[in-house]
């Protein structure tokens, strides 16, 4: 069974123009890990297996950000709406879902990880859950559905790749920050929770 992104792009889309985003990121997204790769973590090695046979079978063009997440945006002082949104150094004309899914990995990370809730009580906090956000996304934008397990699992993937990245800078003694390594050891949990994830949509 092929796992070339672009090859199963191709194979499930003839005549149309579906998936070629999520193909054309996947593939530059798994060349970027195997080419900083410094240690085997094998859940990351099962995510590029499942991906690539997993494409959506519909694409969408809007203006993705790339970057989307509450770090990158500035809210009111009083209010409950954003009024600036920052980094649009990886915008591009790309799937919605891309940006949304990357917002959700907050869902899907600690406070420690770079500030997800998945460890806070998000019954008692007023933060709303995932499935509660995508339906409110949903009814703002007129979508008649959200996310997909291949969403988040291709985010999450992108992740454990730019981690990786930063790692092999680290080593390299070439990223500034001196816990460079210590975040992208953060991805072995990533790693895991996707599979998870990819083990949940199979049952």
């Amino acid at each position: 069974m092929s796992h070339d992104p672009l090859h199963s792009a191709e194979t499930a889309t003839k005549g149309g123009p579906e998936s070629q985003y999520f193909a054309r990121q996947l593939s530059r997204w798994t060349k970027q890990y195997q080419a900083s790769k410094t240690r085997e973590i094998p859940d990351a090695d099962r995510l590029m297996a499942w991906l690539p046979d997993h494409l959506p079978s519909t694409d969408e063009t809007t203006i993705c950000h790339g970057d989307y997440r509450i770090g990158n945006v500035m809210f009111h002082p009083t209010e409950p709406r954003i009024v600036a949104v920052f980094d649009w150094e990886l915008s591009t004309l790309g799937h919605p879902m891309a940006d949304l899914s990357y917002l959700c990995m907050l869902w899907h990370q600690t406070e420690e990880e770079f500030g997800g809730v998945l460890d806070m009580d998000i019954a008692g906090s007023g933060i709303p859950t995932q499935a509660e956000f995508e339906a409110e996304y949903c009814r703002l934008t007129g979508r008649d559905h959200g996310l997909e397990p291949f969403h988040m699992i291709f985010s999450m993937f992108r992740l454990v790749a730019i981690l990786e990245g930063v790692r092999a800078r680290a080593l390299a003694g070439n990223v500034a920050s001196r816990d460079g390594k210590e975040v992208s050891d953060r991805t072995f949990a990533l790693s895991r929770r996707a599979v998870q994830m990819i083990e949940a949509a199979e049952r």
